[in-house]
């Protein structure tokens, strides 16, 4: 069984239908396979092996952060990267690997079981240029009930993109990703505010046979340029909104994309609505000023509790009170999108929250 995989070498992975098995005496082969697991009886269940047993996925598989290849319904065969290009592993590189797999149980069945795996095919003999891969899109999303084709965007914006690069990187395969109310997908550079060229295009996007797009002649990115992802979803019978969520039954609007040379720390570049998540521009705020992780954490320590100490349910117009609830309202994870994200998010994970919230219409209704 793998608990880890510790390898000094340099591999190249095959995971493309028109690609041929590597012939090579000096290529080997690496299965990454879990032990046969029972399948959940829920609807999306993520399952991980890194550095200890299968276990469901949580905060401690966040210490894998770049993503090597991925595989989903849909591709056809294995999958190669680009001719002269492999993806550097072992010494002052990546030690350790993590394959997550993501089960959909849609029928809620029983007795269902996997060992599904990945077989990485590696070699001593460096390649030319090493592989970097990096995921872009968007994290907010709100699909409104009887939608079609309901666009959302997101980018790997100019700044970002002047702050991150270097130098050009050269993408060579993208694979546009939404789930079942996705229904075209798009990828565009934009130089200087202007249309350069489109990427990839999928005109009509189905969730179970969602193409790879492989570039020959790879596409050049320059510093400065603005990466963009359109999602069109249409929402069907769906009889409530549907936002951002891993599960199948929420929705996604990313591009998975690889490209060369690497570039250190380039393994993400979203955006959640306008602001950059990934890179910090001098002299702005972060996120609009918005950390939700400290923010969860001033909810449970102080904000809550201070309305809760001086704030009654007859009278919520007093001095005490009014400070409290305006402390929480100017902060900002509790303004526009951040809003509406931490009202989705926190009353599962904050005790008392919908209590507060009764309380601050109470205030908004009775206190001019």
């Amino acid at each position: 069984m793998w608990s880890f995989i510790c390898l000094i070498s340099l591999f190249v992975i095959c995971v493309q239908s028109v690609c041929k098995l590597p012939t090579d005496e000096n290529v080997k082969h690496l299965d990454i396979r879990i032990p046969e697991q029972p399948v959940p009886q829920k609807l999306t269940h993520y399952v991980c092996q890194q550095f200890k047993e299968p276990h469901e996925c949580g905060t401690y598989d966040g210490r894998c952060r770049s993503w090597l290849a991925q595989w989903t319904i849909g591709v056809d065969g294995k999958t190669c990267t680009y001719p002269d290009t492999g993806i550097r592993f072992g010494k002052n590189s990546y030690k350790y690997m993590s394959i997550q797999i993501h089960w959909n149980n849609y029928n809620l069945d029983s007795n269902l079981t996997d060992n599904s795996g990945i077989r990485l095919y590696y070699t001593n003999k460096l390649r030319k240029n090493e592989v970097g891969n990096v995921q872009i899109g968007q994290n907010d999303l709100e699909i409104p009930v009887r939608s079609d084709h309901f666009l959302l965007n997101g980018s790997c914006s100019e700044a970002c993109t002047q702050r991150m690069l270097p130098h050009p990187i050269y993408l060579t395969k993208t694979y546009i990703h939404m789930h079942n109310l996705g229904v075209a997908g798009k990828f565009e550079i934009y130089r200087n505010g202007r249309l350069i060229r489109e990427i990839a295009h999928d005109s009509v996007y189905n969730y179970h046979k969602s193409p790879l797009h492989f570039h020959d002649p790879p596409v050049e990115v320059r510093p400065g340029d603005e990466v963009k992802l359109s999602c069109w979803f249409t929402s069907g019978g769906k009889n409530h909104t549907i936002y951002w969520g891993e599960g199948s039954d929420a929705e996604m609007c990313y591009a998975f994309v690889s490209y060369y040379p690497k570039v250190k720390g380039f393994d993400q570049c979203i955006q959640f609505d306008e602001y950059d998540v990934n890179c910090h521009i001098d002299g702005e705020l972060y996120m609009g000023g918005c950390t939700m992780e400290m923010f969860e954490s001033d909810l449970q320590t102080d904000l809550i509790q201070d309305i809760q100490k001086t704030c009654k349910a007859d009278d919520t117009c007093v001095t005490s009170c009014s400070a409290a609830i305006q402390t929480l309202t100017e902060h900002p994870c509790f303004n526009g999108r951040f809003k509406d994200y931490s009202v989705r998010l926190f009353p599962p994970k904050i005790p008392f929250w919908n209590a507060v919230m009764d309380l601050l219409e109470r205030h908004y209704k009775s206190c001019s």
